[in-house]
């Protein structure tokens, strides 16, 4: 049996309904009105970055749910009542949870949604753009730049992002099993991951070594995102700060 998805290093994996993708390539930073549709679940809007050096959580979404509906806009991901990453194992976008760092976040190079802390609270922001000197978070009342030392102090590491299966997954239906054994080859042939004959999970490895991951030979949700980057998978990215 060859490596199936979302079994890397032991992290779930949950999907959301499926809508085109509309990523936006502009930063916002809303008007009150233009926030309030953002975290609606509208799609594109385009406005600027107000330059802040400390995060007020205060200004942060009070619940992970708006936060995951103001990234699931970014997708093109249609907003219901309930939460984007509610488990749908057949969707195209697929909603990931992880802990880890800015130096992650970068590599993934995707938006995020980022769990901070407000004393005893919780509170919750999108990253949209990031680089090695500060970051774009988006808030409901608009967008400000943070230094990566000014967020490390309310972010401990936690975040939700989403990917979307590579064109021609076969997902998780009943002939998932046998149509995966033909489909990821075809993948790492595409990619040059390995060579051709060898051992699936050994070419899924040396995929893994070339982008910096975990080389357990695993398709995982993180090496889907970076066989996404590979195949040329159209996913919203983060954009550096303005």
């Amino acid at each position: 049996r060859l490596p199936s998805p979302g079994t890397s290093g032991g992290l779930a994996s949950v999907a959301v309904p499926h809508a085109p993708s509309t990523a936006s390539s502009a930063l916002p930073v809303p008007a009150p009105a233009a926030a309030a549709s953002v975290a609606a679940g509208t799609t594109a809007v385009a406005l600027r970055s107000e330059a802040f050096t400390e995060l007020d959580p205060a200004r942060a979404w009070r619940t992970e749910r708006e936060a995951l509906r103001a990234l699931a806009a970014r997708w093109g991901v249609p907003s219901g009542p309930g939460s984007p990453c509610t488990p749908q194992s057949d969707a195209e976008v697929q909603c990931h949870r992880a802990s880890g760092s800015l130096a992650l976040l970068r590599q993934l190079d995707r938006p995020a949604v980022l769990t901070l802390s407000a004393g005893a609270e919780a509170r919750y922001a999108v990253v949209v753009a990031l680089d090695e000197r500060q970051a774009t978070l988006l808030l409901p009342d608009g967008a400000v730049n943070v230094a990566p030392g000014a967020l490390a102090g309310r972010w401990q590491g936690e975040f939700a992002t989403l990917y979307r299966l590579p064109p021609g997954h076969p997902g998780a239906g009943p002939q998932a099993a046998s149509a995966w054994d033909a489909w990821l080859p075809e993948r790492l042939d595409q990619v040059g991951a390995g060579a051709a004959g060898r051992p699936v999970a050994e070419r899924v490895a040396a995929f893994q070594i070339a982008h910096g991951l975990k080389p357990d030979g695993k398709v995982g949700p993180v090496t889907t995102m970076q066989l996404n980057r590979a195949l040329g998978v159209d996913e919203p990215r983060l954009n550096a700060p303005r």
